[in-house]
């Protein structure tokens, strides 16, 4: 039987390849695929429409971030014309569904609703395994599918390097210059924030009002790119009427959790964020403030340009905190 598994998204695509492994083990003929088992130089769109029209039955791997995607609305409505679809549910209820999606059966990514699934493919295959059967095997292959799905469903945790910066003095901009204006003036400067983001190896995570929230492999790669950026700003003004706009930067280093969202982006979340956040409320215009932390880690070279700041004592923050200044165009 064949049987066609439909994704999108990092999450969903971890399950599905767990499903496609998972599922011939308990369902005696299945077939399982999806398209990442298309060899390379395949032609996609012919091999995709023949594997939808041969399916007898299809599970759709559906996320909170995918559950509008154009794709699997398309591969759902295809399915239905000659197979069986289910909508496995990974950080979903079914009371969650709206649309088409909403008129197909439904099953939770859990222990009973993956039974449930398993007992609905078994039932369509042609020579269905007896139940008492096959619930012996479902339980000695549940765990690997349970780990699996704990392992999406768990936030991230990595070791970065965050540049925090936030626009000075946004409120007298917008008083002065207007909306219109000061948008557009934010929209340049997010614009090459995101280039120079680029070529230095970051990723910006958050676009906040007048602020960004990026992060970086090194403490070294950050360095470089606050650097840049401030250097930028000095030598190629953004005008907003005739107010240039000056940025402050944080950067700090520490774990943080990247917890996905439903607009398919991850959200950062900790302590180590928090603490960029309030070093960067410190930053004067132009300016760059170190924590510790983010000094003990830039090359040896680097470190004769940053002057060190008495402890400082920040809001919300229980101990006092040991800060670092470097001012990339040399203004005081």
């Amino acid at each position: 039987m064949n049987v066609f598994i439909s994704w999108s998204g990092a999450k969903s695509r971890e399950v599905a390849e767990t499903l496609r492994q998972w599922l011939p083990g308990l369902v005696p003929g299945s077939e399982p695929w999806m398209d990442s088992d298309l060899p390379a130089g395949s032609d996609w769109t012919h091999e995709i429409t023949n594997r939808l029209q041969r399916a007898r039955a299809g599970i759709i791997c559906l996320t909170d971030e995918n559950k509008n995607s154009p794709w699997l609305l398309f591969e759902a409505g295809a399915l239905t014309r000659s197979a069986q679809l289910y909508l496995y549910l990974i950080d979903l209820e079914t009371k969650d569904l709206a649309g088409p999606l909403s008129h197909f059966a439904a099953t939770t990514a859990d222990r009973n609703g993956s039974w449930r699934l398993v007992a609905a493919l078994n039932n369509a295959a042609e020579q269905p395994v007896p139940e008492n059967v096959l619930r012996d095997q479902f339980d000695d292959h549940w765990p690997d599918l349970e780990v699996a799905l704990a392992a999406v469903r768990a936030p991230r945790v990595e070791t970065v390097s965050i540049v925090f910066a936030d626009v000075v003095g946004s409120t007298r901009l917008y008083a002065t210059s207007g909306d219109l204006a000061v948008g557009k003036g934010l929209q340049e400067f997010f614009a090459r924030a995101t280039e120079l983001l680029r070529v230095n190896k970051g990723r910006a995570l958050k676009f906040i009002g007048d602020a960004f929230i990026g992060t970086f492999p090194t403490t070294n790669d950050a360095f470089v790119f606050a650097s840049e950026l401030q250097r930028s700003l000095s030598e190629r003004p953004i005008l907003i009427g005739e107010i240039p706009l000056t940025v402050g930067i944080g950067l700090h280093c520490g774990e943080v959790q990247l917890v996905p969202t439903s607009y398919g982006e991850d959200n950062i979340l900790g302590s180590t964020i928090n603490l960029a956040a309030r070093i960067t409320s410190m930053a004067r215009p132009g300016e760059i403030l170190f924590s510790g932390d983010a000094y003990a880690q830039i090359r040896k070279g680097l470190k004769p340009l940053v002057s060190p700041v008495e402890q400082v004592k920040l809001k919300g923050i229980a101990n006092s905190v040991e800060l670092f200044r470097y001012l990339p165009t040399g203004a005081q």
